[in-house]
């Protein structure tokens, strides 16, 4: 699979607004559902990088519950664009070396944001009993209608 990152380096002044999404998730509620259904579970809706990220932290839920909040989040940011298929495992949630989160896409989910030239930006927290994530997906404004600035 070849990896290409989405990494937002710069923005550009005049931007449209595709869509937003924001997700919250019970840390509990996930827990007992990665108590119940296991690894089965954990390989289907997030990628070995997540896995790898959320397991190496003392309290791995809350990891894993901000990083549900994000997929959820860009399928709720998404929904007005996006037609084909995919699977939880074709988002991920990276970082930065200097700690900023940011979405990694994988195949046909890749392809439509470089062909609809997308951005994703992204946030996600986690504090007490909930972890939270949001997605903003922009791209260049067409001529004519840029927002102001």
């Amino acid at each position: 699979m070849q990896e290409v990152s989405m990494a937002c380096k710069t923005i550009p002044k005049q931007l449209s607004v595709v869509g937003i999404g924001i997700d919250m998730q019970s840390i509990e509620q996930l827990r007992q559902a990665l108590e119940r259904q296991g690894e089965r579970m954990i390989a289907k809706v997030f990628t070995a990088q997540e896995r790898e990220y959320c397991l190496s932290h003392a309290n791995a839920a809350q990891h894993f519950a901000a990083r549900w909040a994000v997929k959820e989040a860009f399928y709720k940011a998404m929904s007005g664009e996006l037609s084909i298929p995919y699977r939880f495992v074709d988002v991920e949630t990276r970082r930065t070396a200097h700690g900023k989160p940011y979405l990694f896409l994988y195949g046909a989910l890749h392809e439509h944001a470089v062909r609809h030239r997308l951005d994703f930006h992204i946030s996600l927290s986690h504090s007490g009993e909930y972890a939270a994530g949001i997605v903003l997906v922009t791209r260049p404004a067409e001529p004519g209608k840029e927002l102001a600035t």
